[in-house]
Formats: C-alpha cells, sequence, structure tokens
C-alpha cells in the first residue's frame, strides 16, 4: 500500500488517504458480495435489499476514493479491482432480481443496478 494520498502528502483532518480509503471500501465490497452470494444461496431474502445498498454505496466510495489516487500503477491496479467488483457486484444483484419475487424489493435492486451501471459508465480522472 502506498503512502501517497493524492493531496500533496496531506490528509483532511478525520478523512483517510485515497489509497486507504480504496481498500478498505474494496475490502467491505467484497465481504457483501461473500454476504449477497450466501444469502441468495440459502434462500434468505430478507436482509438482501440492505446487504446490497451497502455494497454498491462501498463500490461508490471505492471509486470516489480511486478518483483521487495521483500514482499511475495504483490507479491502473486500482481500475482494475474495481471493474472486477462491479462484475461481480453486478452479477449478484442479477441473480437476486431473478430470485426474488417481491416487488419492492425487485425495484430497489433495479434502482441500484442502474446507479451502478451509471456510475461505471462515468469516466475516472477525466480519461
Amino acid at each position: 500500500m502506498s503512502d501517497f494520498d493524492g493531496d500533496n502528502g496531506t490528509s483532511s483532518p478525520g478523512r483517510a488517504s485515497p489509497d486507504i480509503a480504496f481498500h478498505q471500501a474494496m475490502a467491505g465490497v467484497k465481504t457483501r458480495c461473500g454476504d449477497l452470494t450466501a444469502l441468495l444461496d440459502n434462500g434468505d431474502f430478507g436482509q438482501v435489499e440492505h446487504t446490497a445498498q451497502s455494497a454498491v454505496n462501498l463500490w461508490l466510495t471505492a471509486r470516489t476514493a480511486c478518483r483521487r489516487l495521483g500514482e499511475r500503477e495504483i490507479i491502473e491496479d486500482a481500475r482494475q479491482r474495481l471493474e472486477s467488483s462491479y462484475t461481480a457486484l453486478l452479477e449478484l444483484l442479477k441473480r437476486a432480481h431473478t430470485l426474488i419475487d417481491k416487488h419492492e424489493t425487485r425495484s430497489v435492486l433495479d434502482d441500484l443496478r442502474i446507479t451502478l451501471v451509471g456510475a461505471m459508465t462515468q469516466h475516472l480522472n477525466g480519461t
């Protein structure tokens, strides 16, 4: 992990550097994806909506942190991890949508997929 935080070597008080924020958010996404998988495998749909929302929020946090990264090699690694987690999360949201019959939950899952796809189509760092 790099000590570079993209802000001339300093971070705002109480705010993690971009690389730390990115890695923590990605760890959270991985955990939530595992939780979603277990919920879906067990047919336990009661917490799917909350867990999916948490996973998407963490992914968005990771994306924001990725935009703040400054070293090229770190950015490329982060982008690859972001894309990989995007694909996994999107597939889980699709799977949940097909397994769950409750209209309200399916609607929330649709909204989360739209948010995720919309964020992924925006360029990182203006490139």
